[in-house]
This record gives C-alpha cells, structure tokens and sequence, in this order.
C-alpha cells in the first residue's frame, strides 16, 4: 500500500471512531536536566597542544609589512 493509502485509512478511522474515544496521548515535557554545581575556583587554561601565545594577527601583520618592504625595493632600485 502506498503512504497517501495509508495516510488515508489512518484519517478514515480516526475520524470514524466516537468523539469520547481516546486515539492517543500526548508525551509530557522532558523534565528539565538538573544543573551541576558551579566549580568552587576555575583552573588556569592549560596550552594545547600545538597551541602558541603568539597571535596569529601578529604573525600576519609582519609578513605584510616584509612584502610591502620588498615591492618597495624592487621598485626603487627599477628607476
């Protein structure tokens, strides 16, 4: 049987049956989780492997200005 027969025997006897007949019940809500307790002090971040304290902006902003030193070069010692 296809979904659409099947959709519509599941609607032709839901609605043939008497208004007083329960069909079903609705789940009641999850419970909310309980909530862990707050740590008494945070540890100190530990370094990640592979991680450094040296900024990547940092790293980026140094190997522009070589570049625009560079281009400077070239284009001076050209005239």
């Amino acid at each position: 049987m296809r979904m659409v027969g099947q959709a519509a025997a599941l609607l032709d006897y839901g609605f043939a049956l008497p208004a007083t007949t329960p069909v079903g019940t609705l789940v009641d809500a999850r419970p909310a989780p309980p909530t862990p307790p707050a740590p008494a002090a945070a540890a100190p971040e530990q370094p990640t492997p592979g991680r450094t304290d040296f900024p990547i902006w940092l790293a980026t902003a140094a190997a522009v200005l070589a570049l625009g030193v560079a281009a400077t070069a070239v284009l001076r010692r050209r005239r």
